[in-house]
């Protein structure tokens, strides 16, 4: 999603990923969980919370009356016209979970197999044990013996 907000008193647009679809809902939900995943910062006080990336301001939210504990970020999703480019961002980690996490080797081929597949996708060369990948190599443990 692409919102359109002011930081410093300039209007700039961010690009928010990992957007969840909540039906019926009336407002969007920002959760600083997944910015902290994106290795940002969280900096603030009870008159306002600011999102950093490299010491750089990205949004400020603000408190939705005096004494709050409910803060708000005021934007405007922007609205792309049919001939505006789309932003599309092929991300191995994504795509390794969605798929039911294949290897590096099928992921980097999987272009040459899969019609609409990515052709740009980046393997990273080291990779950190996905836990999912962990888990499902990890026996099942033994049930205890029956006391019958």
């Amino acid at each position: 999603m692409l919102l359109k907000h002011k930081v410093n008193g300039r209007t700039v647009k961010t690009c928010l990923e990992h957007m969840l679809h909540v039906p019926q809902i009336t407002t969007r939900l920002l959760s600083i969980g997944q910015f902290l995943l994106q290795e940002m910062h969280v900096s603030g006080d009870a008159l306002s919370i600011s999102l950093l990336n490299k010491s750089t301001n990205i949004i400020t939210c603000k408190p939705l009356y005096t004494s709050s504990s409910i803060f708000v970020l005021e934007a405007t999703p922007v609205q792309l016209d049919k001939s505006a480019l789309v932003i599309y961002k092929a991300d191995y980690k994504l795509m390794h979970k969605r798929l039911g996490y294949p290897s590096k080797d099928i992921l980097s081929n999987a272009s040459n197999y899969i019609k609409g597949f990515p052709k740009d996708l980046e393997v990273p060369s080291n990779l950190p044990v996905c836990p999912g990948c962990a888990q499902g190599k990890m026996p099942a443990s033994a049930y205890p013996p029956s006391e019958m």
